[in-house]
């Protein structure tokens, strides 16, 4: 792969996935960065077909805490853990005002809840069939492999024990 001279700047926001993103000069999005946050720096290049390619990454927002979970970026079911729960309240207020701004809808806002450990009721599992029984568990990001869940930090522990 023949990639031009690198680029290096910073993540600009986080959209509504959860996924860091990085715009040009003319404000057209360039890169989702899975598991980033505002000020983290990236470098990328462009391919010779024009495609951007991610370089390297090095978290440096001043959001970022420290993932409690094991499978944080395996598991692909939580996208901000490593956000401070203060970022992720004024993340989840700031998408919830964007989408409201484009229908002319202007609330204002009572502080924003984040949900605690363990506490998630519902979510998006998925299985295989395999030669020994069947796997379990959340895919990764941007993949079909699944990674089996015994222990999760987000979901209500009366699921887990469905899996168990």
């Amino acid at each position: 792969m023949n990639l031009s001279k690198t680029v290096s700047t910073k993540i600009h926001r986080v959209n509504l996935r959860g996924l860091g993103e990085v715009f040009d000069e003319n404000n057209e999005l360039l890169l989702e960065v899975p598991f980033s946050l505002p000020g983290d720096f990236v470098e990328y290049a462009y391919d010779v077909e024009g495609e951007v390619n991610l370089i390297n990454f090095k978290s440096t927002s001043s959001h970022g805490v420290k993932p409690l979970c094991k499978h944080f970026k395996k598991c692909g079911g939580c996208s901000l853990q490593h956000a401070s729960e203060n970022f992720v309240a004024s993340w989840k207020k700031l998408i919830v005002a964007e989408e409201l701004q484009k229908k002319k809808l202007f609330p204002r806002f009572r502080s924003t809840f984040v949900t605690p450990e363990r506490s998630r009721r519902r979510v998006v599992l998925s299985c295989r069939r395999t030669k020994k029984g069947a796997i379990v568990g959340f895919k990764s990001v941007r993949s079909d492999h699944i990674v089996p869940i015994h222990f999760c930090l987000v979901v209500d522990s009366k699921i887990l024990s469905f899996l168990s």
